[in-house]
């Protein structure tokens, strides 16, 4: 099978999006081979073992297509707590800055695939703002003007001034939301690739099984009302884990860094965090 898979009906490159101003697009020149900056390429995970052979080849043969010089992060939650995707790419954030390899990050679910050449990993798409690769007009199924999740590209120095992502998320959902206030905030545009000429249909390809994998939707307590407040207590700075494993393993002949840990909850501060 054909990693870089050939499209389908192409869209125009030529479409105009009404989205929020602290949104803009960019335009993608030919690749051309980076020598000056390396990318990780953090992946939160858990139980999703099915998906990451198929992630780490495509991924390996699309970035190196790109000239881009990258390392994994595979960053496994390993304990009884509800998943937390926030706190895992700030794991993951931390352990590739003691690694000292990267300048700048792509945090990125392990379930979609990148089909469209033109959708730019390289470092001067994230260079003047986060670079938000898997847009609503081209991810599958979201479609809300304000997403930003799925596969977000950042400077570490982006991360940085942010203090990276919230801690309170446990379960599926809203980080990604928290974040894009965050640099909002922070005075950071958000960019979105244009001229790709793909569409919905054939821009990423979304490999998630919710029959065997179901996604975390409980509401516990007050967790509802925490889903929709601005978290100005915990970021990238308040992150506690237990590092259980940092190894370099080898999948499908591709190298990655498998990070195993486990989360530290607050109870009082988020009770939410464990099942009842």
């Amino acid at each position: 099978m054909d990693i870089l898979n050939p499209f389908g009906q192409q869209a125009s490159g030529n479409k105009t999006y009404d989205f929020d101003d602290y949104f803009d697009y960019k335009d993608f020149s030919e690749p051309e081979i980076d020598e000056q900056h390396s990318l990780a390429v953090i992946v939160p995970f858990r139980n999703a073992h099915a998906e990451l052979g198929r992630f780490l080849s495509h991924m390996h043969t699309f970035l190196r297509a790109q000239n881009i010089s990258h390392v994994f992060y595979i960053v496994e939650q390993d304990d009884s707590l509800r998943f937390n995707r926030g706190s895992l790419i700030n794991v993951g954030f931390l352990e590739a800055q003691r690694d000292r390899q990267s300048d700048y990050f792509v945090m990125h679910d392990i379930d979609i695939l990148p089909l469209n050449p033109r959708l730019s990993y390289r470092f001067d798409g994230c260079a003047k703002g986060p670079l938000h690769l898997a847009s609503p007009s081209l991810h599958p199924h979201y479609s809300k003007i304000d997403f930003i999740g799925a596969v977000l590209l950042m400077t570490n120095e982006q991360y940085l001034k942010v203090n990276g992502m919230s801690n309170v998320f446990w379960g599926w959902g809203r980080e990604d939301e928290e974040l894009r206030i965050r640099l909002r905030i922070a005075g950071i545009k958000i960019f979105r690739p244009s001229g790709v000429n793909s569409t919905k249909a054939d821009s990423f390809l979304h490999i998630h099984n919710e029959a065997t994998r179901k996604r975390d939707r409980l509401i516990i307590g007050d967790q509802y009302k925490a889903r929709y407040r601005l978290d100005t207590v915990t970021g990238l700075n308040t992150t506690k884990y237990k590092l259980l494993e940092k190894v370099t393993k080898e999948l499908n002949g591709v190298p990655y860094a498998h990070v195993r840990v486990q989360l530290d909850c607050n109870h009082r501060a988020t009770p939410w965090c464990q099942r009842q």
